[in-house]
Order: structure tokens, then sequence, then C-alpha cells
């Protein structure tokens, strides 16, 4: 389905601030930026209370949340979110991931479009007016995910079109934010450690697989990846994989660049 980028149909102001916020996207260059970019630019053409942004992706069911930032979220809500739980516990994610279209939720819908633990947070935070969207990468395999609450504007077919218009510069802006800080963290150092092939590898190494579940993973032998696995031990003066896990976690190791050594796509 075409997305319609028209703005046509939206007030002068509402037109004013969605070209504003597209020019001010090129400025966002770390996560400061982004938050202000965020608080003033992106609430003035959707006007919201509070916003979740998250990296993801879908492995064996389960969703890995890589990234997570909040933007006026208390951070009782933002502590309590698991980085690692089944898809069908956030109903409206895996909702998103099945139409890839704007997903609206209000207090009447509680019941049905939300899992039990959303609905707990939904009530518990008082998220009222709730509108979410992303935007998925080509291989499917990554996805970024914008969630507003409290959203002051009647949720309706003109919410999900701004989100449609915002998914974009919202993906643009988070990833020239996350940029300078995976570079710091640990970008340099994972590739100045380890080949691409082994990353793959020590990405399985992390999420506890086997050596024969890594090579049906990465489409190579079980002897190729011990050898791999032997190379990666060595490389960071471990003895055994758990030694070599604690030691990767030391390094800032845990959470790898995107796109390295995924297997499902988030949207079949």
């Amino acid at each position: 389905m075409n997305i319609d980028r028209s703005i046509t149909e939206f007030s002068p102001t509402e037109v004013n601030a969605f070209l504003e916020l597209a020019l001010q996207c090129d400025g966002v260059q770390d996560m400061d930026s982004f938050r202000r970019w965020c608080s003033k630019e992106v609430r003035a053409f959707l006007p919201f209370g509070m916003l979740i942004v998250a990296t993801g992706r879908l492995t064996h069911g389960l969703l890995f949340v890589d990234n997570l930032l909040g933007v006026d979220y208390p951070v009782e809500f933002m502590q309590q979110i698991l980085r690692r739980v089944p898809l069908s516990e956030r109903k409206v994610i895996q909702t998103w991931l099945a139409c890839r279209q704007p997903q609206i939720v209000t207090p009447a819908d509680i019941e049905t479009h939300l899992s039990e633990l959303e609905r707990f947070e939904f009530l518990s935070f008082n998220l009222r007016n709730f509108a979410a969207h992303g935007v998925i990468n080509p291989a499917g395999t990554h996805a970024s995910y914008f969630s507003f609450a409290r959203v002051t504007e009647p949720l309706g077919n003109k919410t999900c079109k701004k989100l449609k218009l915002l998914a974009p510069h919202l993906h643009q802006a988070l990833m020239a934010a996350l940029t300078p800080a995976q570079n710091a963290a640990s970008g340099p150092t994972v590739y100045s450690l380890f080949s691409p092939k082994q990353l793959l590898v020590l990405r399985g190494l992390l999420e506890g697989l086997t050596n024969v579940q890594i090579a049906g993973r990465v489409n190579r032998s079980p002897h190729t990846i011990k050898h791999q696995v032997a190379q990666i031990l060595k490389r960071l003066g471990a003895a055994n994989r758990a030694e070599a896990i604690s030691k990767a976690l030391d390094l800032g190791i845990a959470v790898l660049p995107s796109g390295v050594g995924e297997i499902d796509t988030l949207a079949k």
C-alpha cells in the first residue's frame, strides 16, 4: 500500500509545524538534540504527553529491545520495560508488524486491543490516547518504533496520516542520534576485535546458542563454528564460553550493532 504523504488536508498551522520538523530533523546529531527535537518540533505537529522510542528485533518469537529512549516518560515506567519479551505480550507491536499500519488505542479499546501487560501499563501510568508507528528495515529483520501516549488531539484517520508522515523523519533522526553513542560505546571495539562472520557467532554466544544452533543460523558447519568460537575465546582471552560472555559484557558488546546476526523477519 502506498503511503499518502499529502498534507493538504491539514490546517496551515499543522502544515507549518510539519515543514519545520522536517527542516530541523537534519540538525539532530545526538540523543540530547533528538529529545529536544521531539519535545518541540514533533510535539507541535502531533501533540503528545509522552513518547517512547525503540529499536528492536524479533528472534524465535521473542522481541528484543536494543535501544530504548523515553521523552517525558516517568522513570518508573522506563525501568519496568523488559528488554526481552514474548511478542504476544506486546500486542500493539504484534498487530503493527502484521499490518504495518499506524496503531491507535483509546481507553475504550484496552480490553480488545491490549495484552494483560499493556493494560496494566495503560491504566497504571494513565497513558490515555495512544498512537504508534515505525519503520521496518528492507530485510525485515530490525525496526524502529515510536509510541506516543497522552495524545491530546482526537485519535482517528488524521492521526494515522500524521504518523505515516512522521515515521520516516523520526527514524532518520533516531539513526543520527544513535550513531555517536554506538561509536563511543561499542562500535570501534567490536569491529577492531572481530570480523563480520565472528560477530554473527558472537551474537549466538550472547544469546546462549549451541554451536549446532549457530551453524544453522548462519548456514555454516558446526566444525566451522567451533573454530570461530575458539578464535573469539582467544581474542577475548577467555578460557570458556561463560568467561567469554562475561568479558564481552565488560567490553560493552552485549548489544551489537543493528543488522548483526538475525534470522527471523519482523513481519512475514
